[in-house]
């Protein structure tokens, strides 16, 4: 990526209004601990960075089973990671662009700076 191409990031108010408006798939990429402790976006589903590899690699039948989601389509344009301070999530963007799926996004500043909070969050 060439330093004037805008990176594929998505922020505060993006989002909210995305999970409000459109059919997208979030990934949270924190340990299930930390979002045990810290909460999560509700409709985020727990992928950790250590998998996100494999998970994207592996079968869609293996991804559905494990994180109870079907895998993005390389195609889809709706498909977002998160974490807790947007380091990790675009981390895993940056992976799974190596792999082939160009469209995924970064939430940028993660679950720090989402101020919906006490809107949009799940303890588990």
């Amino acid at each position: 990526m060439t330093t004037n191409e805008r990176l594929p990031e998505v922020g505060q108010e993006e989002l909210y209004n995305l999970l409000k408006t459109t059919k997208i798939q979030l990934f949270d990429v924190r340990t299930p601990e930390e979002i045990t402790e810290q909460g999560k976006i509700a409709e985020a589903v727990t992928l950790p960075l250590l998998q996100v590899k494999g998970a994207f690699e592996g079968t869609e039948e293996k991804f559905k089973e494990t994180y109870g989601v079907d895998r993005p389509n390389p195609e889809d344009k709706n498909f977002i990671f998160t974490c807790r301070s947007g380091r990790r999530s675009f981390y895993a963007m940056a992976v799974v662009h190596e792999l082939g799926w160009k469209w995924a996004k970064n939430h940028e500043g993660g679950w720090l700076v989402w101020p919906y909070k006490e809107e949009t969050s799940q303890k588990m």
